[in-house]
Formats: structure tokens, sequence, C-alpha cells
């Protein structure tokens, strides 16, 4: 065989090739694989501090204070765990809550801001407050109505995350010393209905005391400011403005469900430094399906004005369910079932500490 005929075969097969490739690429079964975005990554460095076994999966991540993660437990509710990942070490400390009948506790949360921690509970609708080290919860406040979630501000004052009938999800906010809610209905906007649309995470971030509300179904989240006034609408990298949800036909008592399951956009998040972390739902258009299932996505996004700034991976745990993660600055902390791990983020470019 000739050097030209084998050139002339060379040609024939890379135009071959070409064809194929085009041809798979404006296929249906290529296009339904993108989501239409793609993540920027950075050289980030990801360093493990410590791991630690839990006893169960009734553990929930109470804060970050220094180099100490506290998780609270959703059955015993005065049992606290307290992890140091300088130390490497690990201690159960139990509180003492004033006068409490804690029969009518439904889904009570730690919350642990410094010096100070609040025992919240929006069922028993009460809120306990004290010292950390002293670990004495002293009755704070009793409210009217029942919240799923409130976040304590240095003010005094609380923002509420609420649900009713008539309203769906909402925020409010409360200061001490007062029976009035400040309701602020128009900020969460409600798309195919008022409840399974408007879905998503309330978070508050100390650094640049603004209020986050990220939904979970589609690609927006919101900013405010202490008191609930909309200072903008950002929205995620991916392309999905509109839920994805299906509803049921309203029973006789006029309750809607969801008929099928909704297509999660945004996972988990948290806030910190100015900056908001997601764990993105959707694979890049630029991650491969392995990156995408063998890692935790983590996308950023900077408060000030809601630009996203990069994405970072973090290695997943065995393929076990993340129940949240938490930023503190450069420090991660992640919790999958029975397992917590610490991680040190270093991404060039950004300054998680600011």
């Amino acid at each position: 065989m000739t050097k030209k005929r084998i050139q002339h075969l060379l040609i024939i097969t890379l135009i071959a090739v070409s064809i194929i490739l085009v041809l798979y690429i404006q296929s249906p079964s290529y296009r339904k694989n993108l989501n239409g975005f793609k993540r920027s990554f950075i050289n980030s460095k990801i360093e493990r501090l410590d791991k630690w076994k839990l006893i169960d999966n009734a553990w929930r991540i109470a804060g970050i204070s220094g180099n100490n993660i506290y998780l609270n437990n959703i059955k015993y509710l005065n049992v606290l765990a307290k992890f140091n990942f300088a130390k490497k070490d690990a201690q159960i400390i139990k509180i003492s809550i004033d006068n409490a009948d804690t029969s009518h506790f439904g889904d009570t949360r730690l919350y642990i801001n410094d010096s100070t921690f609040y025992l919240i509970d929006g069922n028993a609708r009460r809120v306990y407050q004290g010292k950390t080290g002293q670990w004495k919860a002293q009755f704070l406040r009793s409210d009217r109505i029942q919240f799923l979630s409130a976040i304590p501000l240095s003010s005094g004052s609380f923002l509420y995350y609420m649900l009713t009938r008539d309203n769906g999800f909402y925020l409010a906010k409360k200061s001490i010393g007062t029976d009035s809610l400040q309701n602020a209905f128009d900020l969460l906007q409600k798309q195919q209905d008022k409840v399974f649309s408007k879905d998503g995470k309330f978070l508050f971030d100390n650094y640049s005391s603004k209020a986050v509300y990220t939904y979970s179904y589609r690609n927006e989240f919101i900013v405010a400011d202490t008191n609930l006034h909309l200072l903008y609408r950002g929205h995620t990298i991916d392309t999905n403005s509109i839920a994805k949800i299906t509803l049921s036909t309203p029973d006789e008592n006029g309750t809607i469900k969801m008929a099928s399951p909704p297509l999660v956009v945004n996972r988990k998040c948290s806030v910190s430094h100015g900056y908001l972390f997601i764990n993105g739902a959707l694979k890049a258009d630029n991650q491969s399906k392995k990156q995408f299932t063998d890692s935790l996505t983590i996308d950023i996004y900077d408060l000030k004005d809601g630009k996203y700034c990069s994405s970072f991976l973090i290695p997943n745990e065995k393929k076990i369910k993340l129940m949240e993660f938490k930023m503190e600055g450069d420090k991660l902390i992640a919790l999958f079932d029975q397992t917590l791990k610490a991680f040190k983020v270093s991404i060039p470019g950004i300054n998680l500490n600011r």
C-alpha cells in the first residue's frame, strides 16, 4: 500500500469520525445529559483536618466557634457534642434547661453564636438562651404561633421562617418585648403554588448582616437586610428559572401534595464572611459523571452583589447522603449520616476569612 493511499484512508477516517461526533452532539441523547451551564474550578486546595464517627444519625450542626464544632442531638435535647479539630478530641456536654417541659418539644435546634447559645423549638414556640461554657439554658421568650425556624440577631430580635395555610412559606421578624410580627409576605415569590414552589433554606450571615433565602427548585436566592427589606434577587449558575414540580389535585380537605419527585436545583447551603455556599444538585456541562457523583460540588457566590465566584469539590463519604454542611471562614464542616468531617479550604484569589 502506497504512502499516498494511506494518507487518503486516514483523511477519510478522520472525516467519518468527525461526522459521527457532530451527529452525536446534535442527538437528543447527548443534549439530555447537558444542563446548559459550566462551573469554574480554580486550583483549590482541600485539606482534611479530622474525621469522627458518630454513634447514630440524630446529630445536627449547631455551630462553629474557633476550633470547636458543636452538634446538638434531636432525640435528647439536653445533649451536646463538642469536637476540637486542633486537639483532635471530643466530649459530650449536658445542657441544663430551665423549667422546660420537653414533652411538647418537636423540632428543636441549637444555635451557637460566639459565647451565646440558643435552644429554639418552633413546635413548642419557646426560645431558651445561655452562655457557652456554663451550658444553662434559661427561658427567654414564648410565641403565640408556631414557626419552622428562628434565627437570633445580635440586637435581641429574631428572624422567623413561617408556614401557614393562607400564606405558604414566608419570613417575618420579631423583637423581644413585642407581640407583633413584622411580616415579609412578598419577599418569597410563588410560582405554581404558594408552598412547594417557595420551599428553600433560610440563613443569616453575621459578617455582612444579611438574611439569605435559597430556593430548592429554581435558580434563585434572595438577599435582604435585618429588617427583611429586599436588597436584591440573585441567580445560581444553572438555567432552571421555573421550579419543575408536579402537584396533585386537591383532596376533600383541600390538601395538595407533590405528585412526583421534584427536580432539586440547590441542595444544602451555608453562609460565611459575606459568601453564599451552595451544594449544587445539577452536573455542569464541563463535569464528568464520575467527578460529580464521587464528590460534593460547592458553588460560591459573593453576597455583595450575588455574583458567582468559583466552585470546589470535597470528597463524598462512600456515596452516603450529605445531611448538612457549614462554612466558617476557610473551615468546612460536613455531616454525613454518622460521620463528621472537617476540611480547610483554600482557593486562589478568594479570601474566605475576609
